[in-house]
């Protein structure tokens, strides 16, 4: 047992006892103290990625550390290494000899660090450096903080292979270190790159040992939000459930009926992307790209009238064979010149069938916010009869930044899109990823006792590339809100892309003004102002040690993060019974022309959401 415990015996007996007081008064526990919930030791954990952490001992310089035995039930757990294997280029940087402040300043009171001898490194020369390193940086201490973290800084005295166990295993291979957060889930570490450390002749950034301290940080945010999760009285309704998705894969939802739907406030989404494989570096996508889901339009007819009707089905093309001097040969053609070799005196292409195109039709479309669309209905491979129409899929509910080679899950807010789902039943929606991942999303519909839900949703405004007449694009419009409105709300969700000037579509600080009437709002992020912006969003969802840029703030979003939808109160501006003007413009930073010949662009999405 470690002696925190110990020490907190110590401190409670010499406070004495208060009026009151008993013999029998249980100290308060560790999790009390720190003021976090406090878990049950779950056994029989086997570990893995992202698997429930098993029992496990270690032999360390203060003593043997046994994971059930030490379990506080709210403290996470990081190894580090002194040789990760994702230092790549940096093998021979030497993490463990500083840095040793910065990762102890940024990190969380309920964290424990294991500084694991990398395989086939100097066991005792490895500990003699992060001890003598941490040696130094606890003596200037104060002596309750210094004591507090001697308790939490554990050298382990053997390398993985002799750690053994399934701890073993994931250190030896893939060797990036592991996290175990409050939760018992198995995480492995992320890169050690820092922004500020860009080494020229290896083309990337240094490694920093304090970037662990993200790990921990992001370990409490998603410890603590399935806390959240695990208390709401929720309905899920489910889309997609650990599939294999890329491009732009379509999915039918059965939701509740309307009646049921009426009872709900609040949506949220809940979306996981994990690696097609058995890690993250090497097995999930490089690079962080925009992600999006899709409402579709709704057919008109609910009965395919064309079901029946015979038609001309796909025949595919049938590529034919060459004939030279009257022999058949091996060689494919699609027409006589094909087959001309410059030898025989005749040649001619033999069998050779053109495709022939399915028939189709138009049938008549919706789409989510009321507008009329056109769909298609196709000739099936029988020419029996035309299968179900299909409609078109563009309205947008829903956007992400997929991470630099890591696994994410997000859930965030998307409630104004509740109004696309009142009438409940079937309705079919779209994810977009230039990228392959296991995908999970689910909406997470709750009545949190608000008092109104949306009803309503009509779309404003749209970004497009800056140039120097867009705003000229864009044009008042007259919005009548219901008489029977409860509540009002402008709805955005922005991110900022594209090249040019300092990459000043997706780096620079762009406004988006909002006319209201005679009231202007402002859409706008300051993180983009901050170079560790998305770096210091962890504690928000961001997923912490990318293999990319991730740190940097960029123009409304986040590598590894929702774009969130940012919601505006317009009750007493926007009055029920009331016809509204809206207007807009958009604009770069001062001094720097966004002419969108490099991609510079806004993608800005606005709507009127109307609650009742």
């Amino acid at each position: 047992m470690y002696r925190y415990a110990i020490l907190l015996s110590v401190v409670l007996s010499a406070c004495g006892k208060g009026e009151g007081d008993t013999a029998d008064t249980a100290p308060p526990t560790r999790c009390e103290l720190l003021d976090r919930t406090e878990r049950s030791y779950e056994a029989g954990g086997t570990g893995g990625l992202n698997g429930v952490a098993g029992d496990f001992t270690l032999s360390t310089r203060g003593g043997s550390y046994t994971y059930s035995t030490d379990w506080s039930g709210c403290d996470t757990l990081v190894f580090i290494l002194s040789n990760p294997r994702q230092n790549g280029s940096f093998a021979n940087a030497d993490i463990w000899a500083e840095d040793h402040w910065p990762l102890l300043a940024n990190s969380p009171d309920n964290v424990h660090y294991f500084f694991v001898p990398s395989e086939d490194q100097d066991v005792e020369g490895r500990l003699a450096v992060i001890e003598q390193g941490m040696a130094s940086v606890l003596a200037g201490l104060p002596e309750a903080e210094r004591t507090a973290w001697e308790d939490r800084l554990h050298y382990v005295t053997t390398t993985p292979s002799g750690v053994g166990g399934w701890l073993g295993g994931m250190l030896l291979n893939p060797a990036w270190g592991i996290v175990i957060d409050p939760a018992q889930n198995v995480r492995y570490m992320g890169s050690f790159a820092d922004k500020d450390r860009y080494d020229s002749g290896v083309g990337w950034f240094a490694p920093n040992l304090s970037k662990a301290a993200n790990e921990a940080r992001y370990a409490n945010f998603v410890v603590q939000r399935q806390e959240r999760l695990d208390d709401e009285d929720v309905t899920i309704v489910e889309l997609w459930q650990d599939e294999q998705v890329q491009g732009s894969p379509r999915i039918e939802v059965s939701l509740p009926d309307a009646a049921t739907m009426a009872s709900f406030d609040t949506l949220e989404y809940d979306l996981t992307t994990n690696c097609v494989g058995e890690g993250e570096f090497g097995d999930c996508p490089a690079w962080d790209y925009l992600v999006y889901m899709y409402q579709c339009d709704d057919a008109v007819d609910a009965v395919d009238a064309h079901a029946t009707t015979a038609c001309q089905p796909h025949v595919p093309e049938v590529v034919g064979t060459c004939v030279r001097d009257g022999s058949d040969t091996t060689d494919t053609c699609r027409n006589d010149t094909d087959c001309d070799d410059g030898v025989a005196t005749t040649f001619a292409c033999s069998g050779y069938l053109e495709s022939i195109a399915a028939d189709t039709l138009t049938g008549a479309c919706e789409d989510p916010l009321g507008g009329a669309s056109d769909g298609t209905y196709t000739c099936n491979d029988q020419g029996t009869g035309y299968n179900d129409l299909v409609c078109p899929c563009g309205t947008e509910t829903g956007r992400w930044i997929t991470t630099y080679h890591r696994e994410g899950r997000w859930v965030h807010d998307a409630t104004p899109f509740l109004a696309l789902l009142q009438a409940g039943g079937t309705k079919t929606f779209r994810f977009s990823t230039s990228q392959q991942y296991d995908l999970t999303l689910n909406f997470r519909l709750s009545n949190r006792g608000i008092g109104y839900r949306p009803t309503s949703l009509t779309r404003l405004y749209r970004g497009g590339y800056y140039n120097p007449t867009i705003n000229e694009s864009y044009q008042p419009m007259d919005v009548a809100v219901p008489s029977g409105a409860a509540h009002v709300e402008l709805a955005t969700i922005t991110s900022g892309h594209g090249g040019g000037q300092l990459n000043c579509g997706e780096f620079c600080h762009t406004t988006n003004h909002v006319f209201v009437d005679s009231t202007e709002f402002v859409i706008e992020d300051d993180w983009v102002d901050v170079n560790d912006g998305c770096e210091q969003q962890v504690d928000m969802g961001t997923v912490p040690n990318q293999y990319g840029t991730w740190w940097y703030g960029r123009n409304g979003w986040c590598p590894g993060k929702e774009v969130p939808v940012v919601r505006n109160d317009l009750d007493g501006i926007a009055n029920p019974g009331s016809t509204v003007t809206f207007d807009h413009e958009t604009y770069g930073p001062n001094g720097i022309d966004l002419n969108g010949g490099n991609g510079e662009r806004i993608e800005f999405d606005s709507w009127l959401v109307v609650y009742e």
